[in-house]
């Protein structure tokens, strides 16, 4: 705290220099607002680098989410805690180590069917865009000749 003597002193340094901010405001406002910008000027800087890093954090993890990579990774550390357990030579720890072959055959076999399915799901090749449309309304003759393209004639194999 002040010292009693000091106070009256501190209050007429404070009114005056409050004084002398409101004669220059009116006198050279502009010299104000300049003033006031140059302080204001870093912490904009401050605010909006930060506010720009926010919007960065925010799409990333966004992205992440929406791309799953947040939450195989919660899938992947649950297992981890999972095989950690199924390393045990418990009964909880043998369960579990029962579950996890349970669960990885069944996943390989899965991951088969869906490899074969991949494949019979595959889009057929389709044609040039310029082929006519009444061209496919019919059923080819031999049925071999509809999954291949024909053949392009040159001058150099002349047909008959």
């Amino acid at each position: 705290m002040e010292n009693i003597e000091e106070t009256p002193k501190t209050v007429a340094n404070a009114t005056t220099g409050a004084l002398l901010e409101a004669v220059e405001t009116v006198t050279d406002p502009v010299a104000r607002v300049r003033r006031l910008e140059r302080k204001g000027a870093p912490t904009n800087r401050r605010l909006a680098g930060q506010a720009q890093e926010l919007a960065r954090d925010t799409a990333k993890t966004a992205r992440q989410v929406l791309d799953g990579t947040i939450p195989e990774r919660f899938a992947r550390d649950g297992l981890r805690m999972v095989k950690a357990r199924a390393r045990r030579h418990d009964p909880i720890g043998n369960a579990t180590y029962r579950a996890l072959e349970l669960v990885h055959d069944g996943l390989g076999s899965a991951a088969k069917t869906l490899g074969r399915l991949e494949e019979a799901t595959a889009p057929p090749a389709r044609g040039s865009a310029g082929r006519s449309a009444g061209a496919s309304d019919h059923a080819p003759e031999h049925p071999t000749t509809a999954s291949r393209r024909p053949s392009r004639k040159t001058a150099a194999h002349p047909t008959a």
